[in-house]
C-alpha cells in the first residue's frame, strides 16, 4: 500500500507532494515548490497532547510551583514554536503533579523497609519512623529520624561538646521540614550527627527530635554541653528548657547579622558587629561578633524523601572517610586548625608576663590587662 502526503498552503504557491516508501519506512518527496509568502501559523496545538506537554516539562512544573498556565504556554511556543491552549497546559500541570505524586507515594510506602535495611546493615544505629492517622483513617508519615552507630561513636570519642541545631523547608510537592544537628570535631571542622524529616516545625516535633538525640548521645540534662541554635525560635527554646535544662545556649551570629543589617547598613557597623562576636570579656564586646558557621546539605530537600535520606547518608559517609584519610597523615600532634589558632594566640600574647601564684596557677599580665590561669582546672579569666 502506498500512502500519499500532499501539503498545500492554500494561499500561496507552496506545495509538497510525497509518498510512503515501505521498504525504507519513510516518505519520499516527489515534488516541492518552496516559494512561501504567507505568515507562519503557530496554532498547531492539535499536534501535541497535554500528556506530551506534562511529560516534557515535568521537572519545571514540579520544581516551580509558581509556574502558571500562561508561563507554561509561553515556554512551549518559545522552544517549539507551537501555540497550545490554556486548557492543554492546565491539564498538563495536573498530569505532571499526579505523575510525581504517584512516585512519591511509592517512596513513602518503602520508608518502613528502608529503615529496617539501615538497621540491618548498620547495627546499633537508630532509624525511627512515626505515623499519624489522618481524617480519612489512613496512616501518614509524621516523622523519620536517622543516626548511625559509627557517627555516635565518633562524636563521643573525638568531638567537642558543642551541638548545632538547624531546620530547612522541604521544597518538594509534600511539604515538611528537615531537622539537622551537627557538631565540631577535634580539628574544629563540621561533624554531621543526625537528621530527621518532620511534617512541621513545632515544639512537639523538636521535643521528639531532641529526645532521640539525648538518647543517642547520652546528653542527660545537658550539663557540660552547648547548643548552638538557628535564630530564636520559641518552639525550640521551650523544648530545650524542658529536656536540657542545664545546657548552655548559643546562637548563630550570621542569622542575627542578616536581621540587623536590614536596619543598620553602615560598613562601620558591620565591622563592629563581627569584632563583638569574637569578644569573651565585656570590654572587648563593646567594640564589636564572630560566627561559627554550620553548613549542611540543602540541595537534597527538593527531592523525594528516600532520595533526601540517601543523599545525606552518602554525603556524610564520603566526608567522614575523606576526613579520616586526611587525619591519618597528622599523626598524634596538635591538629592543623588548632595549631593555627594557637600560633595566632602566641603572636598576639608574646609580650605577656607570666607570674606563678600557686600550684599550676598563674597570673598573666599584659600592658593594660591581666588574667588568672589555672592549668589544673583548664580555665582562664579571659574565657577564651
Amino acid at each position: 500500500m502506498m500512502w500519499l502526503m500532499d501539503i498545500n498552503c492554500g494561499v500561496c504557491t507552496f506545495r509538497l507532494w510525497a509518498s510512503w516508501m515501505s521498504d525504507a519506512e519513510s516518505f519520499q518527496i516527489k515534488s516541492l515548490k518552496v516559494d512561501h509568502n504567507y505568515a507562519r501559523n503557530f496554532k498547531l496545538g492539535s499536534l501535541v497532547t497535554y500528556l506530551w506537554i506534562g511529560s516534557h516539562y515535568i521537572k519545571e512544573i514540579v520544581q516551580s510551583h509558581k509556574l502558571s498556565v500562561r508561563k507554561l504556554s509561553a515556554k512551549v511556543i518559545t522552544k517549539f514554536g507551537i501555540q497550545v491552549s490554556m486548557g492543554q497546559c492546565k491539564r498538563a500541570k495536573k498530569y505532571a503533579v499526579n505523575l510525581i505524586k504517584g512516585s512519591l507515594v511509592e517512596h513513602y510506602g518503602k520508608l518502613w523497609a528502608y529503615g529496617h535495611e539501615i538497621l540491618r546493615t548498620n547495627p546499633r544505629s537508630t532509624a525511627k519512623l512515626d505515623v499519624e492517622t489522618g481524617p480519612d483513617g489512613k496512616k501518614y508519615l509524621s516523622k523519620f529520624y536517622m543516626c548511625f552507630q559509627r557517627v555516635k561513636q565518633g562524636w563521643k570519642e573525638g568531638c567537642r561538646r558543642i551541638i548545632g541545631l538547624d531546620d530547612y523547608f522541604l521544597k518538594g510537592i509534600y511539604k515538611g521540614e528537615l531537622l539537622c544537628t551537627v557538631g565540631r570535631d577535634a580539628n574544629d571542622q563540621i561533624y554531621h550527627i543526625a537528621w530527621a524529616v518532620v511534617c512541621v516545625e513545632n515544639k512537639h516535633n523538636w521535643k521528639w527530635f531532641l529526645d532521640m538525640l539525648i538518647y543517642d548521645m547520652n546528653l542527660n540534662f545537658g550539663n557540660g554541653y552547648s547548643l548552638m541554635l538557628d535564630k530564636h525560635k520559641v518552639s525550640l527554646i521551650e523544648a530545650i528548657k524542658e529536656l536540657l535544662p542545664y545546657v548552655e545556649h548559643m546562637q548563630y551570629v550570621r542569622h542575627n547579622f542578616q536581621i540587623l543589617q536590614k536596619r543598620f547598613t553602615w560598613v562601620i557597623y558591620h565591622t563592629h558587629f563581627w569584632r563583638a562576636s569574637e569578644a569573651t570579656i565585656e570590654n572587648a564586646f563593646k567594640n564589636g561578633f564572630y560566627e561559627s558557621p554550620i553548613v549542611v546539605i540543602v540541595d537534597a530537600r527538593k527531592k523525594p524523601i528516600i532520595t533526601i535520606l540517601e543523599e545525606l547518608k552518602l554525603y556524610m559517609m564520603d566526608r567522614l572517610y575523606n576526613m579520616k584519610l586526611e587525619g591519618q597523615q597528622w599523626g598524634n600532634h596538635i591538629f592543623p586548625e588548632i595549631r593555627n589558632k594557637v600560633n595566632l594566640v602566641k603572636k598576639s600574647q608574646k609580650h605577656f608576663l607570666v607570674l606563678p601564684r600557686g600550684l599550676n596557677q598563674f597570673e598573666v599580665r599584659g600592658a593594660a590587662e591581666a588574667y588568672e590561669v589555672d592549668l589544673e582546672r583548664k580555665t582562664c579569666s579571659c574565657r577564651l
